[in-house]
């Protein structure tokens, strides 16, 4: 799960390697952010700081993520890719310095629990995919009461006004939510209020039930990708959603054999 996330990371990045130019929005600035680092070692920071670099990163982080398909069934294996490929992305971040999103924050912890999970030997895919379902619902909750905390969403706005944003929005969605203001804060509220709840598709009895619920967070991220430009969601939380169906069909194995 975390190799394909990366493969298609990797090949995002490479679509994008104009933006690494100099005058690009991804360019280097690690040289900027370190001006100690680079009098020091001005190469040093020069190279870091090169289009090049971000290329060589991207193709990397391709070639890792291949290894870590290849080496599904070796954790040993998978552990030392995810640690070259948690190094490769610290430098990546080093050499832009710009804000993280929560799908960089789920990449780098597919890894570092590959990382973590290596040296388990036989339990390491059980423990692995266990730890990505804790980690999961951790995003979703920590968001959900993030957003309940917040003016905008707590209002019910939220949604509206970021479809009005040049970044994010989309003109037609802005407009109708304006025009439909109830129906724009039930959305607003029904996002916050089902990341907050997240966790009860665990306790959902019924295996259809909840897998069916576990598709429609899938499909929220799918309609996020399409409306907000931010198809990293996809493959980033995407790629821990296969761990969940296993959890669940797991839970519901239990509950079948304890009646």
């Amino acid at each position: 799960m975390a190799g394909v996330a990366r493969i298609v990371d990797g090949a995002a990045g490479l679509r994008a390697r104009d933006g690494y130019r100099r005058t690009g929005l991804l360019a280097g600035r690690f040289a900027d952010s370190h001006p100690r680092f680079s009098q020091r070692w001005p190469r040093l920071a020069k190279a870091v700081d090169s289009p090049q670099t971000a290329v060589v990163g991207d193709a990397l982080k391709i070639a890792l993520g291949i290894g870590m398909c290849a080496a599904r069934n070796h954790p040993r294996r998978q552990g030392l890719l995810a640690v070259t490929d948690i190094a490769v992305d610290r430098v990546l971040v080093a050499r832009t310095n710009l804000g993280r999103e929560g799908s960089d924050d789920m990449m780098d912890t597919l890894s570092v629990i590959a990382a973590l999970t290596a040296l388990e030997a036989d339990e390491a895919p059980a423990r692995y995919l266990t730890a990505l379902n804790v980690q999961l619902t951790l995003s979703y909750v920590m968001a959900g009461v993030a957003k309940l905390a917040s003016y905008e969403w707590n209002s019910g706005e939220a949604i509206r006004m970021i479809m009005s944003t040049e970044s994010f929005g989309d003109p037609g969605l802005h407009r109708w939510f304006t025009e439909h203001r109830r129906a724009g804060q039930a959305v607003t509220w029904a996002v916050s209020v089902g990341e907050v709840l997240y966790p009860a598709i665990y306790l959902v009895p019924d295996r259809r039930l909840a897998r069916t619920l576990a598709a429609a967070g899938m499909g929220f991220h799918l309609v996020v990708a399409a409306k907000m430009s931010l198809p990293q969601f996809i493959y980033a939380f995407g790629a821990a959603y296969p761990a969940v169906f296993w959890a669940i069909d797991r839970l519901g194995a239990r509950r079948a054999v304890a009646k």
